[in-house]
Protein backbone atom coordinates (compact mmCIF):
# COMPACT_ATOMS: atom_id res chain seq x y z
CA UNK A 1 0.00 0.00 0.00
CA UNK A 2 1.14 3.44 -0.90
CA UNK A 3 2.10 5.87 2.22
CA UNK A 4 -0.37 8.36 3.48
CA UNK A 5 0.60 11.20 1.74
CA UNK A 6 0.64 9.79 -2.04
CA UNK A 7 -2.67 8.01 -1.44
CA UNK A 8 -5.70 9.59 -3.43
CA UNK A 9 -8.13 11.15 -1.27
CA UNK A 10 -10.66 8.79 -1.91
CA UNK A 11 -8.18 6.08 -0.52
CA UNK A 12 -7.57 7.85 2.58
CA UNK A 13 -11.44 8.03 3.02
CA UNK A 14 -11.72 4.41 2.32
CA UNK A 15 -9.04 3.76 5.10
CA UNK A 16 -10.76 6.63 7.26
CA UNK A 17 -13.94 4.59 7.05
CA UNK A 18 -11.42 1.12 8.16
CA UNK A 19 -11.10 3.42 11.44
CA UNK A 20 -7.47 4.87 10.30
CA UNK A 21 -7.46 8.48 11.88
CA UNK A 22 -4.51 9.57 10.42
CA UNK A 23 -6.06 9.40 7.37
CA UNK A 24 -8.95 11.64 8.30
CA UNK A 25 -6.49 13.86 9.21
CA UNK A 26 -5.19 14.46 6.11
CA UNK A 27 -7.99 14.66 4.94
CA UNK A 28 -8.62 17.61 6.85
CA UNK A 29 -5.36 19.18 6.11
CA UNK A 30 -6.01 18.85 2.16
CA UNK A 31 -9.12 19.93 1.98
CA UNK A 32 -9.27 22.84 4.73
CA UNK A 33 -8.35 25.32 2.22
CA UNK A 34 -10.51 24.36 -0.36
CA UNK A 35 -13.81 24.40 1.76
CA UNK A 36 -12.83 28.16 3.94
CA UNK A 37 -11.93 29.42 0.46
CA UNK A 38 -15.50 28.79 -0.80
CA UNK A 39 -17.47 29.24 2.41
CA UNK A 40 -15.18 32.47 2.90
CA UNK A 41 -17.03 34.67 0.15
CA UNK A 42 -20.50 33.62 1.68
CA UNK A 43 -19.85 33.78 5.22
CA UNK A 44 -20.05 37.18 6.99
CA UNK A 45 -17.19 36.68 8.73
CA UNK A 46 -14.04 34.44 9.12
CA UNK A 47 -15.32 32.62 12.24
CA UNK A 48 -18.60 31.80 10.37
CA UNK A 49 -16.86 30.34 7.87
CA UNK A 50 -14.51 28.14 9.99
CA UNK A 51 -17.29 27.30 11.86
CA UNK A 52 -18.60 25.87 9.05
CA UNK A 53 -15.88 24.06 7.91
CA UNK A 54 -14.97 22.63 10.93
CA UNK A 55 -18.55 21.34 11.02
CA UNK A 56 -18.41 19.98 7.81
CA UNK A 57 -15.41 17.71 8.70
CA UNK A 58 -17.28 16.96 12.04
CA UNK A 59 -20.36 15.65 9.83
CA UNK A 60 -18.13 13.92 7.49
CA UNK A 61 -16.58 12.00 10.16
CA UNK A 62 -19.35 10.80 11.59
CA UNK A 63 -20.98 9.80 8.55
CA UNK A 64 -17.89 7.75 7.08
CA UNK A 65 -19.65 4.47 6.60
CA UNK A 66 -21.86 6.54 4.40
CA UNK A 67 -19.22 7.76 1.97
CA UNK A 68 -19.47 6.03 -1.33
CA UNK A 69 -15.72 6.00 -3.28
CA UNK A 70 -17.40 6.30 -6.89
CA UNK A 71 -17.85 9.75 -5.33
CA UNK A 72 -14.39 12.39 -5.60
CA UNK A 73 -14.46 13.11 -1.91
CA UNK A 74 -13.73 16.52 -2.52
CA UNK A 75 -17.52 16.57 -3.91
CA UNK A 76 -18.97 14.33 -0.91
CA UNK A 77 -17.41 16.89 1.37
CA UNK A 78 -18.65 20.22 -0.60
CA UNK A 79 -21.90 19.06 -0.92
CA UNK A 80 -22.11 18.26 2.85
CA UNK A 81 -20.51 22.07 3.49
CA UNK A 82 -22.83 23.57 1.34
CA UNK A 83 -25.93 22.22 2.98
CA UNK A 84 -24.84 23.03 6.29
CA UNK A 85 -24.08 26.92 5.42
CA UNK A 86 -27.31 26.81 4.02
CA UNK A 87 -28.77 25.47 7.47
CA UNK A 88 -26.47 28.08 8.97
CA UNK A 89 -27.41 31.25 6.20
CA UNK A 90 -31.50 30.13 7.53
CA UNK A 91 -30.81 30.16 11.82
CA UNK A 92 -28.48 33.17 11.80
CA UNK A 93 -31.25 35.02 9.47
CA UNK A 94 -28.21 36.97 7.57
CA UNK A 95 -29.07 38.51 4.61
CA UNK A 96 -26.97 39.71 1.75
CA UNK A 97 -27.40 43.61 1.36
CA UNK A 98 -27.02 45.22 -2.22
CA UNK A 99 -24.88 48.35 -0.91
CA UNK A 100 -21.82 45.42 -0.41
CA UNK A 101 -21.84 45.16 -3.89
CA UNK A 102 -22.29 48.95 -4.47
CA UNK A 103 -19.40 49.58 -2.63
CA UNK A 104 -17.31 46.76 -4.04
CA UNK A 105 -18.02 47.90 -7.63
CA UNK A 106 -17.05 51.63 -6.39
CA UNK A 107 -13.93 50.87 -5.17
CA UNK A 108 -12.99 47.87 -8.12
CA UNK A 109 -13.62 51.06 -10.67
CA UNK A 110 -11.29 53.38 -9.03
CA UNK A 111 -8.52 50.37 -9.39
CA UNK A 112 -9.31 50.23 -13.03
CA UNK A 113 -9.40 53.81 -13.79
CA UNK A 114 -5.05 53.45 -12.62
CA UNK A 115 -4.39 52.61 -16.07
CA UNK A 116 -4.40 48.97 -16.27
CA UNK A 117 -5.63 47.65 -19.78
CA UNK A 118 -8.25 44.64 -19.20
CA UNK A 119 -9.86 43.21 -22.31
CA UNK A 120 -13.51 43.21 -22.30
CA UNK A 121 -13.87 39.90 -24.07
CA UNK A 122 -12.21 38.36 -21.19
CA UNK A 123 -14.34 35.72 -19.72
CA UNK A 124 -15.89 37.40 -16.20
CA UNK A 125 -15.61 34.09 -14.42
CA UNK A 126 -12.29 33.03 -15.58
CA UNK A 127 -10.43 36.73 -14.68
CA UNK A 128 -11.46 36.10 -11.05
CA UNK A 129 -9.28 32.94 -10.89
CA UNK A 130 -6.72 34.29 -13.24
CA UNK A 131 -5.00 37.05 -10.68
CA UNK A 132 -5.21 37.31 -7.28
CA UNK A 133 -5.66 41.54 -7.32
CA UNK A 134 -8.82 40.62 -9.01
CA UNK A 135 -10.39 38.43 -6.21
CA UNK A 136 -12.62 41.00 -4.78
CA UNK A 137 -15.08 40.03 -7.46
CA UNK A 138 -15.96 37.07 -6.22
CA UNK A 139 -17.63 39.17 -3.17
CA UNK A 140 -19.56 41.00 -5.51
CA UNK A 141 -20.49 37.87 -7.08
CA UNK A 142 -21.71 36.86 -3.81
CA UNK A 143 -23.42 39.79 -3.60
CA UNK A 144 -25.62 39.15 -6.68
CA UNK A 145 -25.74 35.53 -7.50
CA UNK A 146 -28.09 33.45 -5.93
CA UNK A 147 -26.66 30.55 -3.73
CA UNK A 148 -26.63 28.14 -6.36
CA UNK A 149 -25.60 30.31 -9.49
CA UNK A 150 -22.43 31.31 -6.94
CA UNK A 151 -21.68 27.70 -5.68
CA UNK A 152 -21.66 26.50 -9.31
CA UNK A 153 -19.14 29.24 -10.73
CA UNK A 154 -16.56 28.42 -7.90
CA UNK A 155 -16.53 24.74 -8.45
CA UNK A 156 -16.33 25.21 -11.98
CA UNK A 157 -13.62 27.84 -12.17
CA UNK A 158 -11.54 27.58 -8.94
CA UNK A 159 -11.94 24.09 -7.73
CA UNK A 160 -12.25 22.53 -11.52
CA UNK A 161 -15.03 19.88 -10.49
CA UNK A 162 -16.49 19.04 -13.88
CA UNK A 163 -20.76 20.16 -14.50
CA UNK A 164 -21.19 16.21 -13.43
CA UNK A 165 -20.32 16.58 -10.25
CA UNK A 166 -21.73 20.25 -9.76
CA UNK A 167 -24.64 18.51 -10.94
CA UNK A 168 -23.90 16.47 -7.37
CA UNK A 169 -23.22 18.67 -5.21
CA UNK A 170 -26.25 20.64 -6.19
CA UNK A 171 -28.35 18.08 -6.58
CA UNK A 172 -29.92 19.13 -10.30
CA UNK A 173 -29.17 17.57 -13.52
CA UNK A 174 -26.16 18.66 -15.81
CA UNK A 175 -28.81 20.55 -17.98
CA UNK A 176 -30.18 22.28 -15.20
CA UNK A 177 -26.41 23.11 -13.73
CA UNK A 178 -25.54 24.35 -17.23
CA UNK A 179 -28.34 26.41 -17.26
CA UNK A 180 -27.39 27.95 -14.11
CA UNK A 181 -24.00 28.61 -15.24
CA UNK A 182 -25.48 30.56 -17.98
CA UNK A 183 -27.57 32.51 -16.11
CA UNK A 184 -24.97 33.45 -13.48
CA UNK A 185 -22.68 35.00 -15.97
CA UNK A 186 -25.16 36.99 -17.91
CA UNK A 187 -26.14 38.12 -14.49
CA UNK A 188 -22.59 38.69 -13.56
CA UNK A 189 -20.98 40.32 -16.99
CA UNK A 190 -22.87 43.75 -16.37
CA UNK A 191 -20.88 44.08 -12.81
CA UNK A 192 -17.80 43.00 -14.65
CA UNK A 193 -18.28 45.41 -17.78
CA UNK A 194 -18.46 48.16 -15.34
CA UNK A 195 -15.28 46.77 -13.08
CA UNK A 196 -13.13 46.93 -16.48
CA UNK A 197 -14.38 50.21 -18.04
CA UNK A 198 -15.02 48.26 -21.68
CA UNK A 199 -12.63 49.11 -24.41
CA UNK A 200 -13.21 48.12 -28.14
CA UNK A 201 -12.26 44.77 -28.83
CA UNK A 202 -9.75 44.03 -31.33
CA UNK A 203 -11.20 43.03 -34.81
CA UNK A 204 -9.89 39.47 -35.88
CA UNK A 205 -10.03 37.35 -32.41
CA UNK A 206 -10.24 34.03 -33.71
CA UNK A 207 -10.03 32.05 -30.44
CA UNK A 208 -13.35 30.89 -28.77
CA UNK A 209 -13.40 32.18 -24.67
CA UNK A 210 -14.27 29.38 -22.00
CA UNK A 211 -17.66 30.89 -21.29
CA UNK A 212 -18.75 30.59 -24.75
CA UNK A 213 -17.29 27.24 -25.25
CA UNK A 214 -19.07 25.94 -21.52
CA UNK A 215 -22.87 27.69 -22.76
CA UNK A 216 -22.10 26.04 -26.08
CA UNK A 217 -22.98 23.09 -24.25
CA UNK A 218 -25.77 24.15 -22.50
CA UNK A 219 -27.77 24.19 -25.83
Amino acid sequence: MPTLDVRSDEQLAVAAQGGCRASFELIVLRMHGPLYGYLRRLAASREDAEDVVQETFVRAYRKLDRYDPDWRLSTWLFTIGRRLWINHRRQSQRARKTGEAAAEIARMAALSSSGRTVDPAVDPAAAMIVAEERQQLWQIAAAVLSEPQYTALWLFYVEGLPVAEIARVLRRSPASVKAVMFRARRRLLPHYQELIKPRPVVAGTAHQTTLEKVDATAH
